[in-house]
């Protein structure tokens, strides 16, 4: 089994090693669907989206990633540059904010797609399709033999650990950090709660791990930084 699992690892292209992969959010930070994401590879990238989140396969470069919307009243868009130095797997989510001027060909795309991927100027639907294979007998093999057991073993423990978390004592820290939350309607960056409570990033990023493990915040990924979002109130 080992051997089978190290010739499979060594047939999957280079070129999967690098991921990128995220969510759409709308102003208000509720996940988007009927999305279209595009990205400047050569050839270019265009990725159809039925729900909020997206996952693609890149070498390493420096790319412009466009996201265009319509909510059903009106496009939303956003945009945002990364930087992929070398084989791993990278976030990066997407806010689309109101945009009048949307791409000529938006409303051109099938948005019943459930998700499709499209190359301009170049068929790959060989590689594509060789390499997917690969990779979804490897997750299959992976999943099997090593996850699915544990998994099971373990499920009760994990459980039990979560509804001791809900009902601990949270730290005055803690709790400053929900309130600070709850003054500003519920999200703010963390460079905002940071400089409201005087504390360190250190500080300040080991806090909100910890509220993130109780199910009380949650961080997205915007730019450089994080935005704050309260989603359950520990009261």
């Amino acid at each position: 089994m080992r051997t089978f699992l190290i010739i499979l690892l060594l047939l999957v292209p280079l070129s999967f090693s690098a991921v990128l992969e995220g969510s759409v959010y709308d102003p208000g930070l509720e996940p988007l669907s009927k999305c279209v994401l595009t990205i400047n590879t050569t050839p270019m990238q265009r990725i159809v989206l039925s729900n909020s989140t997206y996952s693609i396969n890149l070498t390493e470069g420096d790319y412009v990633v466009n996201v265009t919307c319509f909510d059903g009243r009106e496009y939303l868009y956003d945009s945002e540059n990364i930087s992929v130095p070398a084989d791993g797997t990278y976030h990066l989510d997407f806010i689309a904010l109101p945009d009048l001027s949307p791409p000529a060909d938006f409303g051109d795309i099938d948005m019943n797609i459930t998700y499709s991927a499209k190359n301009e100027g170049q068929d790959n639907s060989v590689y594509w399709l060789g390499g997917g294979i690969l990779v979804l007998a490897l997750a299959l093999i992976l999943y099997w033999v090593i996850y699915k057991k544990p998994r099971e073993e373990k499920a009760g423990l994990r459980d039990e650990e979560l509804m001791k978390s809900q009902d601990r004592e949270l730290s005055e820290d803690l709790k400053l950090i929900i309130t600070a939350l709850k003054d500003n309607d519920g999200r703010a960056t963390q460079k905002e709660l940071r400089q409201l409570l005087h504390w360190s990033e250190a500080k300040m990023s080991l806090a909100l791990a910890e509220l993130e493990s109780y199910g009380i915040v949650k961080r997205i990924k915007k730019g450089r930084g994080n935005i704050v979002v309260l989603i359950r109130n520990s009261e």
